[in-house]
Formats: structure tokens, sequence, C-alpha cells
């Protein structure tokens, strides 16, 4: 079984793994377009080597945690993203994205819909408004258009 310390250095290794995909992919774009994904993928290559660091000094645990809630919470998360993109490509982002954050609250635990609405509403407007006015970056292709 994977001690938590094990799982650390294997998640940083995915994500400096992940980060060079996106940074040799990304020098096929125009030099305009490659500028962000390229220092978002080296930010979080710096912290991903930083957190490995980190727990390569730290010592290693004994016994191992036979708990699989850790497990069905990536499970849960993988399959609500697959959903969302799925919802979005169906749907489009300003609905998609506020069923995906109002469900993702009340998976997670949040049962007050006078908190849920307006932050899913809220999130999903700025959102919309950082990326497709200010941005000027072009919104998913939907195949219900509203």
């Amino acid at each position: 079984m994977l001690t938590e310390r094990s799982k650390d250095i294997l998640f940083c290794a995915l994500a400096i793994i992940a980060t060079l995909v996106v940074l040799v992919v990304s020098f096929n774009y125009q030099a305009a377009s490659a500028y962000f994904p390229q220092l978002l993928a080296v930010f979080i290559a710096v912290l991903a080597i930083l957190l490995g660091l980190q727990r390569l000094k730290t010592p290693a645990e004994s016994g191992a945690n036979a708990d699989h809630t850790e497990f069905l919470g990536l499970v849960k998360v993988v399959i609500s993203i697959l959903a969302y993109t799925g919802a979005m490509l169906v749907i489009g982002f300003p609905i998609a994205t506020a069923l995906f954050l109002s469900l993702m609250m009340l998976v997670l635990g949040e049962r007050r819909p006078l908190l849920i609405l307006p932050i899913a509403l809220g999130l999903t407007g700025l959102l919309y408004s950082l990326f497709f006015w200010f941005l000027g970056v072009y919104p998913p292709e939907a195949m219900i258009s509203f």
C-alpha cells in the first residue's frame, strides 16, 4: 500500500510529466498564444519540484492506510470533471459551469441554497466576463446554444 509520502512524490512526478507535455505542445502555438500555457506549466512544475523535495526530506511513515475513502474521492472528482466537460460541449459553458459548481457544493456538504446559488452564479459570471470579454477567449462550441 502506498503511504502519504509516496503518494505525494508520485503526484509530483505526474505533475512534472504533465507540465513537460504542455510545454512541448505549447511550442507549436503562435508566440502570443503560447505565453500563458508555458508560464503556467513552468509555475506548476516549480511547485511540484518544491513539494517533491519537501516530501523527500521528510521521513517515511510506517504502516499503510487501508481506507479507500481517498480513492473514492478521486473517482468522484474525475467523474464530475468528465461530466462537466461533456455538459459544456452539449449545453454550453455558462449553464454547465453553474450546474457543476452547484452540484459540487452539494456533494461537498453545503446545503444552504441561499449560499449555493449566488456563489455558483457569481463565479460563473466572473469567469465568463474574465475569459470571454476581458481576455477575448472564444467560448467552447456547444451543441445547444442559448
